[in-house]
């Protein structure tokens, strides 16, 4: 693999999918950062098993490849380098080289091939909504989500859209919290999210008027956020 692309916005990236990335995994790739280079873009993977962050920056590729990189070292290297054009390398032996100006790093990188693949939802409903308006009610009702492992159930919110209505409900067996909003769906359907991915939804969401699309699957829902 060898790409060259903007430091600012390369180090964004790797700061966003990395809140996703495992501290502590006896799969070590888990700790790392997934980097595809393809067809003029660097897709960047961050994947604990619970919750997964992906996206995709324009780059120039001269040769294409991926990589997976222990996500604190090449995030602490991207921040600190002192150009904004970057090059990054790796070789058969899966050192990777970044180099900008007169800095140049090698790190020892880790299988592709061993890194978990994302769950993929194909036959899934779908719906959207405003992304100020989710913003909102995940910070009024994810208060009342459970810390306790008692009831798995009730660490999540109760997502629930019938009749062009999306409500949400979370409880923690002493308080209860429930915010409903009208939203453009013909499909019912009800998930529970965890407040661990809420938490991160909340980092991830814009001030915007924009849209995010959810989609549920038969155990995974994804969200799409602008580029993420």
């Amino acid at each position: 693999m060898y790409i060259f692309c903007d430091r600012e916005v390369l180090s964004e990236s790797l700061t966003n999918v990395s809140r996703a990335v495992s501290q502590k995994s006896p799969i070590k790739t888990l700790e790392g950062v997934l980097l595809k280079a393809k067809d003029g873009k660097l897709t960047l993977t961050g994947y604990d098993l619970e919750i997964g962050i992906t996206t995709s920056i324009d780059v120039k590729v001269e040769n294409e490849g991926e990589v997976v990189v222990e996500a604190r070292l090449i995030n602490d290297i991207i921040r600190r380098l002192p150009e904004n054009n970057v090059s990054i390398e790796v070789d058969d032996r899966l050192i990777v080289t970044i180099k900008s100006g007169a800095a140049e790093f090698a790190i020892l990188g880790m299988p592709a091939g061993e890194y978990p693949q994302l769950p993929v939802i194909t036959d899934g409903d779908s719906f959207e909504i405003n992304q100020n308006l989710l913003k909102g009610m995940i910070r009024q009702t994810l208060f009342a989500v459970s810390k306790s492992e008692v009831k798995p159930v009730h660490m999540g919110t109760l997502f629930e859209i019938s009749d062009n209505q999306f409500t949400m409900v979370a409880l923690d067996g002493y308080r209860l919290a429930l915010r409903r909003e009208p939203v453009k769906c013909d499909k019912n359907m009800s998930f529970v999210v965890p407040g661990k991915t809420q938490n991160e939804l909340l980092k991830m969401i814009k001030d915007e008027d924009t849209t995010i699309k959810i989609v549920i699957g038969t155990k995974h829902a994804i969200f799409v956020i602008d580029e993420y």
